[in-house]
């Protein structure tokens, strides 16, 4: 019975290891790399569903060996690192069933640890060179770039002067990167893992796999514990910088930057939620109102509104919302 399980599971599995061979192998190609990285996790999970643990550590190893063979010892290292990795976090996705927020929140962290992974790889094995200096080549090459910018912007009529962007980034150092950086790496990674999870939750439903979807803009609601620890985050920040810690200006600027962005995030699906199912406008007419909305002083508006939502639910998603709470509470006083 153990023999044609095993051979069921080995049977199960070998198609799917041969797909993310070639799925792998489109990330040495650009436009193509992006397909491997959203698609490579997937299937690294359903090798897990439908073979268990054992093959898929087994796939990691004869992934690696392949990609050795077929592409080289370093590529094959470093893009099976980052494809188990962001696949381990969609693994805990499936076999746990949380809510939306928590398995977005997995999956965000496994990627960062999948791409701090493959550039800790690329750094040692590659470039042979210290972290400080791998900052430095980075700091270099932005200026570099930013000079050219600076050449094209002029030629156009612009003034440097009057683009604080451009002098930041002319004035930048290792320091001033490291006060960004964290923030960049979890936009990066919260933008990947929504599209990996859009692309996970459509394959999976067509498998009978169980994964809550990530709601409809309209219907998300920016959760209140989210908002209170992307408040802690920055306090702790500005304590750390108080004391003079090094990369503490990083953890105050992450903080402050997911705080807005949660409110942001809320604020958003509030108004879209009033204008589709209160004022009844188009589609269309809805994107250009946010589209608008998004890059005017308004913004500030919409952020407190999702914050304060949080807290209130307005739109009654849920049953522990304090708007309902108090509204039950007070009708019953009556």
């Amino acid at each position: 019975m153990n023999n044609m399980d095993n051979t069921k599971k080995l049977a199960n599995s070998a198609p799917l290891i041969a797909l993310l061979i070639i799925s792998s192998l489109l990330g040495t190609l650009p436009f193509f790399s992006l397909i491997s990285i959203s698609v490579g996790p997937i299937i690294v999970a359903l090798i897990y569903h439908k073979a268990g643990k054992f093959y898929t550590g087994l796939s990691f190893v004869v992934t690696t060996i392949l990609l050795s063979v077929l592409a080289n010892p370093i590529f094959a290292l470093t893009m099976t690192v980052l494809t188990f990795s962001i696949g381990a976090g969609i693994i805990y996705m499936i076999s746990k069933n949380h809510g939306v927020l928590l398995n977005f929140v997995v999956l965000t962290l496994a990627i960062i640890v999948g791409y701090l992974a493959m550039t800790f790889i690329d750094i040692t094995l590659i470039s042979q060179i210290s972290i400080s200096e791998f900052l430095n080549t980075i700091v270099e090459g932005l200026k570099a770039s930013m000079g050219e910018i600076s050449k094209l912007y002029e030629q156009s009529g612009g003034n440097i002067s009057e683009n604080p962007a451009i002098a930041a980034f002319e004035n930048l150092t290792v320091k001033s990167l490291l006060s960004f950086m964290p923030t960049m790496i979890a936009m990066y990674a919260m933008l990947a893992a929504t599209i990996i999870y859009k692309i996970a939750s459509s394959i999976f439903k067509r498998m009978t796999i169980p994964l809550k979807p990530i709601p409809g803009l309209s219907e998300i609601k920016t959760n209140m514990f989210l908002v209170l620890a992307t408040l802690l985050i920055a306090m702790l920040g500005v304590m750390l910088v108080s004391f003079g810690v090094t990369g503490a200006e990083g953890i105050m600027h992450l903080g402050n930057n997911l705080f807005i962005l949660s409110g942001a995030v809320g604020g958003i699906s509030c108004v879209s939620y009033f204008m589709k199912y209160k004022l009844k406008y188009p589609t269309v007419f809805r994107i250009i109102i946010l589209v608008l909305m998004m890059a005017s002083s308004l913004m500030s508006v919409v952020m407190i509104l999702g914050i304060v939502d949080s807290a209130f639910d307005f739109r009654k998603l849920r049953e522990n919302g304090l708007f309902i709470m108090l509204k039950n509470k007070m009708d019953s006083s009556k």
